[in-house]
């Protein structure tokens, strides 16, 4: 995700430095309709993240609850062997 967000970040720059017009000799490049296009793929990606970031979270978060869960269990039992103390401090 980090990723994603870095790359929407240095998209959107490079959207910013970039020249509407440009002299060419006797011709003049005009690339607003270009940029305007081009424009649009980073920020319909952005909504599409952020209608995903709520599936994403939840589905950590559950994980997340899942481990916790199992851990607690696990540190709840009462060693009953030297083995299984070592494991207990261990883990």
């Amino acid at each position: 995700m980090r990723k994603m967000l870095a790359k929407f970040k240095e998209e959107e720059e490079k959207f910013k430095t970039l020249q509407e017009t440009k002299d060419l000799g006797i011709f003049r490049l005009d690339s607003t309709e270009l940029k305007n296009k081009l424009k649009v793929s980073p920020v319909n990606k952005f909504k599409e993240f952020e209608k995903m970031m709520p599936d994403l979270t939840y589905g950590w978060a559950k994980e997340l609850i899942k481990k916790l869960e199992e851990a607690e269990n696990r540190l709840n039992k009462k060693p009953d062997s030297v083995q299984n103390y070592t494991e207990y401090f261990k883990y």
